[in-house]
């Protein structure tokens, strides 16, 4: 069943994050996505759903949502949620007779590889009249790691520490490892905080790269194998360039790493 401290759908929301409460492998993860990216209250943002029975139900209680974000797993085109892949194609004929809230932002694929296939997302995003749509082409990974401060810290020695893992926290866009060595400070204690990695290839089980540090004055060979938020080139296209884009990828022997952003043409037209 869905997580019962799950906001009860109202008519309006800024930001909703969709994931999956079957998903006992990335659950734990969710409070610090939240709170540590988007800076939002878990009691106010998160819609935990089981299925996509639940999910559709839920989703058309909105009116609008201005940034619509999926956690769950997903594969080229598709999402699993509640152990069942759905190719987001097909989610129009779940929707059928029941209403739909409008995006009126955009919507966010914060999961592996949906970008691959940009032709699968419009649909979906055209059945929300989704101004644009996101997601990346490569597997996407997270990781839970923690550090304990104590009161009269030195901020230059824990900003060394967490140095390994600059680029891979997950941090809000602009927000320095400075920044948050300073509010890590300002609350002595354990602070556990979220990583996040890419990469081309699916690895099952644990991926111990992101620990896979330099010793002081050796190079950083993680970004050989593993890719940071950053290091993603956004491909901004429309939706008539959809097709374009998923050839290309095909043909790739090692397609670029992309942070794929679909401009819906019709969605736009109609403003």
């Amino acid at each position: 069943m869905p997580d019962d401290k799950a906001p009860t759908p109202g008519k309006r929301a800024q930001i909703l994050v969709i994931t999956d409460a079957k998903d006992d492998v990335f659950k734990p993860s969710v409070p610090a996505y939240l709170e540590q990216f988007l800076k939002c209250e878990p009691n106010k943002c998160l819609l935990a759903v089981d299925s996509w029975k639940d999910l559709v139900s839920k989703l058309g209680a909105y009116e609008t949502i201005d940034q619509l974000i999926f956690l769950p797993h997903g594969i080229p085109g598709s999402l699993i949620i509640g152990g069942e892949a759905h190719s987001l194609t097909e989610l129009a004929a779940f929707f059928k007779g029941i209403h739909t809230p409008k995006i009126t932002k955009e919507i966010i694929f914060d999961t592996c590889s949906l970008g691959e296939k940009p032709l699968d997302i419009i649909p979906f995003a055209r059945l929300l009249q989704a101004p644009k749509a996101i997601a990346w082409n490569y597997h996407t990974y997270f990781k839970l790691s923690s550090v304990i401060t104590k009161k009269n810290d030195d901020a230059k020695l824990l900003e060394e520490k967490l140095e390994r893992y600059k680029g891979y926290i997950l941090l809000p866009p602009g927000t320095s490892i400075t920044e948050l060595v300073k509010d890590l400070l300002k609350k002595p204690g354990k602070h556990v905080f979220l990583l996040q990695w890419f990469r081309l290839e699916l690895i099952l089980g644990n991926d111990d790269t992101i620990e896979q540090a330099p010793a002081p004055g050796q190079l950083d060979n993680r970004s050989k194998v593993i890719k940071r938020r950053s290091d993603a080139i956004p491909k901004q296209i429309t939706s008539d360039e959809a097709k374009s884009l998923e050839e290309e990828y095909s043909k790739a022997s090692v397609p670029p790493f992309n942070q794929v952003i679909i401009t819906i043409v019709d969605s736009v037209k109609k403003k």
